[in-house]
């Protein structure tokens, strides 16, 4: 599982930097986005079962965690740049509308999953750093997914 999402990232990482995003079918693209965050939602459900205790502290699966979520929050930027979607998509049509709002909050959560990625050392620090990522994924979420 864990090198499927590692070759998922991958590649969404090379196809969103380099533009060839863009030749994709519809399809693709959102078949690439909610690969994207299905990544991210695992990486937000391993930092909060340890912030429960259902899991040890372990600070390097903590940072590992957070930089996976800084990384997704930078490939989004780049995968829903172009208005592509499916009949099953779950994104908005208001995030092409809004696009500068939506790239904003984004990069406000790479920004905010890096800054944790530096600063979080114990479960209590993660737990508070919990609340601030969850009211960024509620921020996005309430505005731009049905």
């Amino acid at each position: 599982m864990i090198k499927r999402i590692y070759f998922i990232c991958v590649s969404v990482f090379f196809w969103a930097a380099t533009g060839f995003a863009s030749n994709l079918s519809p399809e693709k693209v959102v078949e690439l986005r909610q690969s994207s965050m299905k990544s991210m939602v695992s990486h937000v459900r391993t930092l909060g079962s340890i912030a429960k205790g259902k899991s040890t502290f372990d600070l390097d699966e903590v940072k590992s965690a957070y930089k996976g979520i800084a990384k997704q929050a930078e490939e989004a930027v780049h995968l829903f740049k172009e208005n592509k979607t499916t009949p099953f998509a779950e994104a908005k049509a208001d995030i092409w509308l809004n696009y500068g709002d939506f790239s904003e909050k984004a990069v406000a959560l790479e920004k905010t999953a890096a800054n944790f990625f530096e600063s979080v050392e114990t479960t209590d620090d993660l737990r508070e750093s919990m609340l601030v990522i969850g009211q960024a994924c509620k921020s996005c979420h309430s505005k731009y997914r049905e």
